[in-house]
C-alpha cells in the first residue's frame, strides 16, 4: 500500500483480489459484521493498520465506512484489537498458564 500525491492510500490490485477472494471463500452464510471483522484482521495482517487505511479500503471491497469506523472503536474497547498512536494491530495472546 502506497500513498497517491493526493495523500489518499492507494492499494495494489493483488491486496484487493485478495480480500474480495477472502470474503467470497466465506460463503453467503456470513454474515457483514463477521466478514468486516475478518476482513479488518486480514488487512492488519498485510500492514494495513491505520483508521483511515482500512476504512478507505474496505470501501473499495464494500462494505460502509460508518460500520466499519464503529467495529474499529467497539473492538479495540472490547480487547480484540488494540490501538496505539493511530496505528491499530491484533493483541498478543496471553501465556498459556502452566
Amino acid at each position: 500500500m502506497t500513498n497517491e500525491p493526493n495523500g489518499r492510500p492507494s492499494f495494489s490490485d493483488n491486496l484487493l483480489q485478495e480480500m474480495k477472494d477472502l470474503i467470497a471463500s466465506c460463503g453467503s452464510e456470513a454474515n457483514r459484521h463477521d466478514l468486516a471483522i475478518v476482513t479488518i484482521e486480514a488487512c492488519m495482517d498485510n500492514g494495513m493498520n491505520t483508521k483511515p487505511h482500512l476504512i478507505g479500503f474496505l470501501q473499495h471491497v464494500g462494505f460502509n465506512c460508518g460500520h466499519i469506523a464503529k467495529i474499529l472503536d467497539v473492538e479495540t474497547t472490547s480487547r480484540r484489537w488494540q490501538c496505539v498512536d493511530g496505528v491499530y494491530s491484533t493483541r498478543p495472546e496471553p501465556p498459556a498458564a502452566a
